[in-house]
């Protein structure tokens, strides 16, 4: 039998870690999921996500964001947003218009329920983060976040040299 590095069990380690992060999703007999459902009010995360995007980078566009632009910024084909749009111009979150300049360029725009819905829910995510800054103290929440960044943009690089070949 082998012996494994150093290295193997950081990596088994951190694989653990991982793990335990995905077991936390919410359950429904959490107290925080009546909180969680109460504010998603039955949304799919990829609404979410669509959601809090358009409204993160709703000051670039004052026109609206195209299709085109908050695909790319979710890192997903146009074709895959669309029923996620539709469900939310059914939602009244969101409200989707023609460019005037260009016909074939559709434009979102929050609605005021859809930028309600950000706020709140960005609100609730702050309330339980401060909590864990508090709980680390602030070296420990900045070298945590450094931390994650760097995952990040180690992962982004790996996706683009996947892409490359």
């Amino acid at each position: 039998m082998t012996e494994k590095s150093r290295t193997d069990m950081i990596s088994e380690n951190l694989i653990r870690a991982f793990i335990q992060f995905r077991r936390l999703r919410v359950d429904e007999g959490n107290p925080e999921q009546s909180h969680f459902n109460k504010c998603h009010r039955g949304l799919k995360h990829s609404e979410v996500m669509l959601l809090f995007e358009l409204k993160e980078v709703e000051d670039r566009y004052p026109d609206g964001v195209s299709v085109s632009d908050i695909s790319n910024c979710l890192k997903v084909k146009p074709p895959s947003i669309t029923p996620i749009i539709s469900s939310l111009e059914q939602k009244e979150m969101l409200e989707r218009s023609m460019d005037p300049n260009d016909r074939r360029i559709i434009r979102l725009r929050l609605k005021e329920k859809g930028n309600q819905f950000v706020d709140a829910n960005r609100q609730h995510m702050v309330s339980r983060v401060y909590g864990l800054v508090e709980y680390l103290g602030e070296e420990k929440s900045i070298q945590l976040t450094e931390l994650i960044q760097e995952v990040f943009s180690y992962i982004s690089s790996r996706e683009h040299q996947k892409k490359q070949f």
